[in-house]
């Protein structure tokens, strides 16, 4: 994801998850936390749940 935003030179990322809440997944490891932790720019962690 981090090699497609830097080669598409994206202004930001927005990262989709489920189950768990945004918080927890980027607490409690994931895709989205090693996106949010090692991107040099903007990142959006957004839950993909239809009931919420």
């Amino acid at each position: 994801m981090l090699e497609a935003a830097a080669e598409y030179d994206s202004d930001a990322i927005v990262v989709g998850v489920e189950g768990r809440s945004p918080v927890g997944k980027a607490l409690f490891g994931s895709g989205a936390k090693s996106v949010i932790l090692e991107s040099d720019r903007p990142v959006t962690v957004v839950s993909t749940d239809e009931a919420e």
